[in-house]
């Protein structure tokens, strides 16, 4: 009988190197691609922000990764990294993302 072995926890990234991730990924650069999970795209109406506030806000604001937190869970595991900005139209916001550098994805999971 074969035991189930866990997933190998990934490496956590460095700031810098979570922002070259989200930088290509956003780009398509290098194979790179992003997802908008269905929660941060859909829920939360009365929170103001549409998905185009987080690619813009990353792309072309200032941004400061805020805290680092190691989950697992069934539907995602891994990093999630907290990221504070402010948008286009000057408004606070925080984004929940998490990066797979191995699979050149990023998702970002939340937004308020």
């Amino acid at each position: 009988m074969k035991s189930k072995q866990k997933p190998k926890r990934q490496e956590r990234l460095d700031e810098a190197s979570l922002r070259q991730c989200i930088e290509r990924a956003l780009d398509g650069r290098d194979g790179w691609e992003f997802e908008i999970t269905r929660h941060a795209e859909y829920d939360h109406p009365e929170r103001g922000f549409v998905p185009a506030d987080i690619g813009i806000t990353l792309r072309y604001k200032p941004w400061t990764l805020e805290k680092v937190v190691y989950q697992g869970g069934p539907r995602f595991f891994g990093w999630f990294y907290t990221i504070k900005a402010t948008t286009i139209q000057d408004r606070q916001i925080t984004i929940l993302a998490v990066a797979n550098p191995k699979k050149k994805l990023v998702k970002f999971i939340t937004r308020w």
